[in-house]
């Protein structure tokens, strides 16, 4: 009985405040990256094209769940993100650990607009990774050394 007069005490409604407890309970143990990000991905899936979709989704699965998709999201901090984004720079894929780190960006601003989270770990590691340039890329270098943009048409050749 002294539980619920100290809710009453400081002004709140001590059903609201069991419902809170058992819901916070039960949410830290679903409250996963991987569950979240899932929830996020399933809920933005109609407003993409297929093909964006599974990209969204593939990266994820394939850079992110594997390694700390099992973690709750309120224990990400900015090392155990950049961590992860350093290793798949490693490989070299930089411009791939730039979309996670947007993608995962993503899904911790989704988890603060319902409450699951308060900081988004992945926005502050972005001027910590590797810098990306079209010197580096080889479909830039090889389109610049044939002297045209990525994607321009060839030059047409006339035939006499």
């Amino acid at each position: 009985m002294a539980q619920a007069e100290v809710p009453i005490e400081k002004g709140q409604d001590p059903a609201l405040v069991r419902l809170k407890e058992h819901a916070d309970g039960a949410a830290s143990l679903a409250n996963t990256f991987e569950t979240i990000a899932r929830d996020w991905h399933a809920r933005n899936r109609p407003t993409w094209t297929e093909r964006h979709a599974d990209d969204v989704l593939g990266s994820l699965v394939r850079d992110v769940f594997p390694s700390v998709g099992a973690l709750p999201i309120t224990e990400f901090t900015p090392p155990i993100v950049l961590n992860l984004l350093r290793a798949i720079e490693a490989r070299p894929a930089i411009e791939t650990a730039r979309r996670v780190r947007q993608r995962m960006s993503a899904v911790f601003v989704y988890a603060i607009a319902c409450g699951l989270a308060q900081a988004d770990p992945a926005a502050i590691v972005q001027k910590a990774m590797a810098r990306w340039s079209k010197a580096a890329s080889p479909l830039w270098s090889s389109s610049l050394r044939r002297g045209r943009s990525c994607g321009a048409p060839k030059p047409s050749r006339r035939t006499r």
